[in-house]
């Protein structure tokens, strides 16, 4: 299916109703939902692992995987 009619299909099934146009449906989901109609196999951005800090390495053990 083209990506526009993913597009369309996934803005008739959000609307509340057929005065509420797109733009109106996108300001009250946000981009999410149609994100996932584009790209179904793909996590949204929100929804990837977030990195977390990691201790300072100190040279001893750079050396250590330096020498494996």
């Amino acid at each position: 299916m083209p990506a526009v009619q993913r597009l369309i299909d996934t803005y008739l099934s959000l609307r509340v109703g057929p005065e509420e146009t797109f733009l109106l449906v996108y300001r009250r989901v946000g981009a999410e939902p149609f994100k996932r109609a584009l790209y179904p196999e793909q996590p949204v951005p929100s929804e990837l692992p977030v990195a977390t800090a990691r201790e300072p390495v100190g040279a001893a053990e750079l050396a250590g995987s330096a020498s494996r």
